[in-house]
């Protein structure tokens, strides 16, 4: 008689669970980091579309005032409403909030932060003139000077003698609500001067200790980083 036996190949119980834990272990360590860097690309591309509208409004602001943006927010206007409403006469927006208003058209206080940790909350935007635009940002719009005769930072290696010509500044969270609510993050920062709009942290020295785009400061000098792709954190 012809014996034959039958040798079975497939993967024990015990296999699977462990295999399945492996997995699991992996997914666990990786997941985060892949959500993390989706959540940057996607704020990043955020920003880099919103500061192409702010731009352009920028530009036709200046075609219809005499090549200038000098002048061009004061019209009579008292606190920051007149540098906001001249650009969202160029941008469309979903809702326009009274200056002072809390938690409406910006975060209340002690919810956005600054890029280091350590460096705590940033300060209450309530204040200013803040609107929710039709793509869905917060902006937050501050005027420093009607005229475009502020001087902005005044820190070593500003030679450019736009740095000398501020109007104001634009804060700007790229996915609204949503976290992390993190200068250099989601929140970035857009100055405006007399010839146009830059990014925050535009023409700063690089071998200056401070004032850089970096995770021990606040975030508030990295926008520019993020028009250059450079990546910070």
């Amino acid at each position: 008689m012809l014996i034959t036996s039958k040798r079975y190949t497939g993967f024990t119980l015990a296999e699977v669970l462990i295999t399945l834990s492996v997995i699991g272990v992996v997914a666990a360590l990786t997941i985060p980091t892949v959500t993390k860097n989706v959540e940057k690309a996607q704020c990043r591309a955020a920003f880099k579309r919103n500061y192409a509208m702010l731009a352009d409004a920028a530009r036709r602001i200046m075609l219809d005032n005499g090549g200038t943006l000098a002048g061009a927010f004061e019209n009579g206007g008292v606190g920051d409403s007149p540098l906001r409403d001249k650009f969202l006469e160029y941008i469309p927006a979903a809702k326009v909030c009274p200056e002072g208003e809390v938690g409406t058209c910006w975060h209340k206080d002690k919810v956005v932060r600054y890029l280091s940790p350590a460096k705590g909350y940033s300060y209450d935007r309530s204040v200013y003139a803040n609107a929710i635009l039709s793509s869905g940002a917060l902006v937050s719009f501050m005027v420093n000077d009607p005229f475009c005769n502020d001087i902005d930072y005044g820190h070593p290696g500003e030679t450019d003698p736009k740095f000398f010509n501020t109007c104001g500044t634009i804060w700007i969270d790229v996915n609204g609500f949503k976290g992390p609510n993190v200068i250099g993050k989601d929140v970035f920062t857009v100055k405006v001067r007399r010839n146009g709009i830059v990014p925050g942290g535009y023409g700063i020295n690089p071998k200056s200790s401070n004032w850089q785009c970096k995770v021990t400061d606040t975030g508030e000098h990295c926008a520019s980083a993020v028009l250059q792709n450079i990546d910070y954190y």
